[in-house]
């Protein structure tokens, strides 16, 4: 989908092994480009890489609206990329995880790479989201946020795999709030049946 507007609803679809390769601008994601509709048990794996795309994320390009349930294993690479996300400016993110490894590349912007999201900021509600993928690249990097400039009215149990990710910093840039946690104590922290 190119965007689901605040009236759609998109619920119990995945793209499997996707291939996705692009050089246009705007926000770029293997299931939706831009969301500011209702996404309810939705999944994506296989790869996308942008070379122009202002956001790019391995489930979503850009995030304001709701999303419950999701995860990626995308492999995402792009200028400002994030493994589940790109961007995230307002909304809820719910039960939510992204396993895909993250690479940054130099292009039109300062580039920005997080596990979970490039950049999180509005007013956002967060509950249960962990990333564990490698970030990786030039750029502001996190392990779980490239930068973090929200003000969330909920921020809860945000984790990111300190092993996995390779970085000991959950946001590249910001007022971070996530957590870093190895595997075995995100399998605790976790509601039962997450992993």
């Amino acid at each position: 989908f190119r965007r689901v507007e605040p009236n759609g609803l998109v619920q119990g679809l995945g793209v499997v092994n996707a291939d996705i390769t692009s050089d246009g601008a705007g926000c770029a994601g293997v299931l939706v480009g831009d969301n500011g509709g209702m996404l309810d048990h939705v999944f994506a794996t296989g790869s996308i890489a942008t070379t122009n795309a202002r956001w790019t994320g391995g489930l979503l390009g850009c995030h304001t609206g709701y999303l419950n349930q999701a995860w990626s294993s995308a492999a995402v690479t792009g200028n400002q990329a994030g493994g589940l996300i790109g961007q995230i400016d307002g909304g809820t993110v719910w039960e939510s995880y992204a396993t895909g490894a993250v690479h940054t590349i130099d292009g039109p912007n300062a580039p920005l790479g997080g596990g979970l999201a490039a950049q999180v900021k509005g007013g956002v509600d967060f509950s249960d989201i962990y990333s564990a993928g490698a970030v990786t690249g030039p750029g502001t990097l996190g392990g779980s946020m490239g930068s973090e400039s929200g003000k969330p009215w909920q921020f809860q149990s945000v984790f990111w795999n300190t092993t996995t990710s390779g970085l000991g910093a959950g946001c590249g840039a910001g007022n971070c709030r996530a957590a870093g946690l190895t595997l075995e104590e995100l399998q605790a922290a976790l509601p039962f049946g997450y992993f």
